[in-house]
């Protein structure tokens, strides 16, 4: 049965866990995870999108009590070493109540004019529809099978998904629309030697937030506790967009001994169904928000000579769109968006390319030009779909990176014309390949092709952090260089070699091989000489 009294409140009770410097795990309040930041090294969860969630509500709740204005703002922080417990303790007397996951009135992230005990009006959604990687309706995750009206999450389960709505929720069939951000663009996150370093690298002044941010903030601690489903919002504020209320939610609380069908808890108050409905949305012709986490494409400005008289004027950030997961381009990875995630590039005027800019919380972070500034750690996590309902994936990747590589603009063209040199080196394989082996009637080598070229860019993902680091001295520059080309082209000739020899041996293959590998180390031979100019 549903209980209208079952609280369980996220500023008091553990629910976040968090990674110690020894490996081990704790779960803490919110409260005590900022008291204590400084130590723990890092938020510690199996899906990279929750891990996303809370950081981005830490932020929020960091920026709203802190509210730095200023870069010294945040070199006072920086050099205190942990978050002041006098503030923590104050933002909680105004509005701890305001996190009560089972609250009549106020709910968490959910809308209190929804039934806490379902009627026979409500549209019952089961649990397991506020998750990607658990199976729910039309939703497929190969990896994990099972019934969804099986599924149950305990209250902790329950917050880890609510928080992953503002910065994931996708379009999901007819008036479902994305979240502030749209189709979830690849967000960044900064890492640091703890928990402390990482949020406050992730704290943003006003001079980096989106400039069409409103004055006039509105968290999800002071928003309204009710949502109008499909209600266009003109005016955000900066918190107001970390909590943004994407979807119109109210989970439903049973009093009964149950088991987290997601971590294996027992709780004493499972959630089964909820509903899930359309949230709060921007009008279509709204401005581009820019979220200081995400990295944007600039595509060059098109002449206006073919625009109507009562038209909005075009605006270069009304065209600006997110670096997105490409799930149709061939083994995709994150790795190969680095240049546009990370690095200073400058478009010549007369150029033709777009520009990328990078997130501002990598600007903030630089323009403290701290003290023997360290390498930082950042994490990318996106989620892979097809904009139009079908979720395919998350990804995840880290990156170390010396502010070093992050100031040179020079860097920038580096790193592109190594990645470009890996891209062409990837077409020469398939092309060799897919020219030597293809045989009538049979689809074997277009399958193995695939494989192959998927295991080739596997392959460079680690040698490409180490050739980043390589370049953290501008005269290292020729060795890193070199190490790349060497790890490239030995890449693509192993990869190569494996996926000819999978076809088979006998005389017809064997005599094909040999012939393709000969062309093959020619071409490779001429790209790399190409890209270190000897």
């Amino acid at each position: 049965m549903t209980d209208t009294k079952a609280t369980f409140n996220l500023w008091t009770e553990p629910w976040i866990t968090l990674e110690k410097e020894q490996g081990d795990v704790e779960q803490l309040s919110i409260a005590e995870t900022l008291k204590r930041a400084q130590e723990y090294r890092a938020i510690f969860e199996s899906s990279p999108l929750v891990v996303v969630g809370i950081h981005r509500l830490l932020v929020a709740v960091l920026q709203a009590m802190l509210d730095p204005q200023e870069n010294n703002d945040l070199k006072r922080l920086w050099r205190g070493g942990k978050f002041p417990v006098n503030v923590i303790e104050e933002f909680g007397k105004s509005f701890a109540h305001r996190f009560d996951l089972f609250s009549k009135k106020e709910p968490f992230m959910q809308s209190a004019d929804l039934p806490i005990q379902p009627d026979k009006k409500s549209k019952i959604s089961y649990v397991s529809r506020l998750t990607y990687d658990i199976p729910s309706g039309s939703y497929v995750t190969h990896y994990r099978h099972g019934n969804e009206n099986d599924a149950s999450f305990c209250p902790m389960c329950v917050a880890k998904h609510l928080v992953t709505i503002p910065a994931f929720a996708s379009s999901g069939g007819a008036g479902i629309k994305p979240s502030l951000n749209g189709v979830p663009p690849i967000y960044v996150i900064p890492g640091g030697r703890n928990l402390f370093e990482s949020l406050t690298a992730s704290l943003v002044c006003p001079p980096y937030q989106p400039e069409v941010r409103s004055k006039k903030d509105t968290p999800w601690w002071e928003h309204k506790p009710i949502i109008k489903s499909g209600e266009e919002i003109e005016k955000i504020g900066y918190g107001y967009s970390l909590t943004f209320p994407a979807r119109r939610v109210r989970v439903h609380p049973q009093t009964k001994s149950s088991n987290c069908i997601r971590c294996g808890a027992t709780t004493e108050l499972p959630t089964s169904t909820v509903i899930l409905e359309m949230g709060e949305t921007r009008p279509e012709n709204a401005e581009v928000w820019l979220d200081p986490f995400v990295a944007y494409i600039f595509p060059k400005e098109k002449s206006s000579k073919n625009k109507k008289i009562d038209s909005k004027p075009f605006r270069k950030t009304d065209k600006a769109f997110p670096i997105r997961p490409n799930h149709r381009r061939k083994a995709w990875a994150i790795w190969r968006e680095f240049a546009g995630l990370f690095l200073l590039e400058r478009r010549k005027s007369d150029s033709k390319q777009s520009e990328t800019r990078r997130p501002k919380v990598i600007e903030q972070y630089l323009a403290l030009d701290l003290p023997a500034q360290q390498t930082l750690g950042y994490r990318c996590v996106s989620l892979t779909t097809d904009g139009k309902g079908k979720i395919f994936s998350w990804a995840d990747a880290g990156f170390d990176i010396p502010p070093t590589v992050l100031k040179d603009e020079n860097a920038a063209i580096d790193i592109r014309v190594a990645t470009n040199f890996s891209s062409e080196c990837g077409d020469e394989i398939v092309r060799i390949f897919l020219s030597s082996f293809r045989r009538t009637k049979s689809k074997q080598h277009e399958v193995v092709a695939n494989r192959m070229v998927e295991t080739y860019w596997e392959r460079l993902a680690n040698p490409f952090r180490q050739y980043v680091l390589k370049m953290n001295e501008p005269e290292s520059l020729d060795v890193a260089q070199q190490f790349w080309a060497d790890e490239v082209v030995g890449s693509a000739r192993n990869t190569f070699n494996q996926a000819a020899q999978s076809l088979g041996d006998d005389a017809e293959r064997l005599a094909q091989h040999a012939k393709a590998e000969k062309e093959l180390n020619i071409q490779l031979s001429k790209k790399r000489k190409e890209f270190l100019n000897e």
